[in-house]
């Protein structure tokens, strides 16, 4: 793509454009999550386009040498059709190269992601609710299961979220495992996305069970309303939310890679991502 003389700049963004981000992306009636921003910024890569004014922003986030994940892709919607969203997103393409490249699309995005290649491997659906009654068949993580987790997480994800995982961990995010015979069956992180809600995940387990107890024991920890990213190719967990009253959220999110190239890991054992934005 050429740019134009009068494309304004693509520039890497930090936590001094939280706000701004914030702001941006209230245009299009997506909810104020500073914090979610913030992470990304830290675990991860934000461009932006515009100085005085951010006019559009995109979000990398590797996991390792061969994985990465697109998101929070907007444009103001007074600077949409003149290629901004086009600009954004070739850069990220450029920057990831060689890796599978994956993203959730909105309606508004999808065409675009189309036109550049990507094409749909999957769905996902939120579902919200209150999940009081914990099963009491997992524990809080400690610091010396880390290692361990990242071990379990890069097998079933298929990249290296060490980093991340760490981070969270040092900034008292939820975190449990299931055990089963001296070593960890599964693991789940829950965290605050924005205000009065918690989002649970990422949800990693051998089996469905396992995975239930993870949820409802994190739902417990943080109480009040939670939300869950359902991969709808796992099997059992979207009927498991409905069963304990948890009602959809919004629209299904298809998930895309270019070309359709399938996701690197035992995507049987992961189910639910950290969030649409992180994968």
């Amino acid at each position: 793509m050429v740019t134009s003389i009068a494309d304004p700049p693509i520039r890497r963004l930090d936590e001094t454009d939280v706000a701004a981000c914030v702001a941006l992306a209230e245009k299009h009636g997506w909810p104020p999550e500073p914090g979610k921003w913030s992470l990304l910024m830290r675990v991860g890569e934000v461009y932006g386009i515009g100085d005085d004014e951010l006019i559009g922003t995109v979000a990398l986030v590797r996991y390792g040498d061969g994985f990465a994940v697109v998101s929070m892709m907007v444009v103001s919607p007074e600077h949409t059709r003149r290629g901004h969203g086009r600009r954004l997103m070739a850069h990220v393409l450029r920057a990831a190269r060689r890796c599978t490249l994956a993203l959730y699309a909105t309606a508004a995005g999808r065409p675009l992601y189309l036109d550049l290649g990507f094409r749909t491997i999957g769905w996902s659906s939120s579902y919200l609710g209150v999940l009081d009654q914990g099963s009491g068949q997992t524990r809080v993580a400690a610091a010396t299961d880390l290692a361990a987790i990242a071990a379990a997480d890069r097998a079933a994800f298929g990249g290296d979220r060490l980093p991340l995982l760490r981070r969270w961990a040092s900034e008292g995010r939820w975190l449990r495992v299931a055990e089963r015979a001296d070593r960890i069956a599964g693991f789940a992180g829950a965290w605050r996305s924005r205000e009065a809600q918690t989002l649970i995940g990422p949800v990693v387990a051998d089996d469905l069970a396992t995975a239930t107890s993870l949820i409802t024991d994190l739902a417990a920890d943080a109480g009040g309303q939670v939300r869950l990213d359902v991969d709808r190719a796992v099997p059992g967990l979207e009927a498991w939310a409905l069963a304990q009253g948890m009602i959809p959220s919004g629209p299904a999110f298809p998930l895309m890679t270019v070309d359709g190239e399938p996701l690197p890991g035992d995507r049987g054992r992961v189910f639910a991502p950290i969030g649409s934005a992180l994968g």
